[in-house]
C-alpha cells in the first residue's frame, strides 16, 4: 500500500520535477512542447477538481489561468527569464493546491462513518 503523501503529491512531484528540468539551459525544443503538455493537462485535471469540490472558490480559476499560460495550441511567447519565474511560481501553486485541495468525497478520508 503506498503512503498518503505519495497518493496526494504525485502529480504534484512529478510535474515540479519537469519544471525544475525546464530550468536547465541546455533543454531542446521539444522537451518544452512536452512540458507544456504536461503541466497543461495536469493543470486542466486540478482545475476540473478543484471546481467540483467548491466552484465558488477561487482555486479553479487560478488553475485555469496557468493552464491557459501553459496551453499547448496557443503559445504564449515569453523570454527565458520569464518562463524561469513563471516555473518556479507555478511549482510552489502546485504544493499549495496539492496540499490545500480536499479529497472528494468518495475518499475514505471524507466519509461519515
Amino acid at each position: 500500500m503506498t503512503s498518503v503523501f505519495v497518493q496526494r503529491y504525485w502529480l504534484a512531484l512529478g510535474t515540479s520535477t519537469l519544471l525544475l528540468w525546464a530550468l536547465n539551459t541546455s533543454n531542446p525544443y521539444g522537451y518544452y512542447i512536452l512540458l507544456r503538455i504536461v503541466v497543461f493537462t495536469v493543470f486542466c485535471l486540478y482545475t476540473f477538481r478543484a471546481f467540483r469540490v467548491n466552484p465558488e472558490s477561487a482555486k479553479p480559476w487560478i488553475c485555469g489561468g496557468i493552464a491557459l499560460i501553459y496551453n499547448p495550441f496557443f503559445l504564449l511567447a515569453l523570454g527565458r527569464p520569464t518562463w524561469t519565474v513563471v516555473n518556479i511560481i507555478t511549482i510552489i501553486a502546485l504544493f499549495v493546491l496539492a496540499s490545500k485541495t480536499p479529497q472528494e468525497s468518495g475518499s475514505p478520508e471524507n466519509r461519515n462513518i
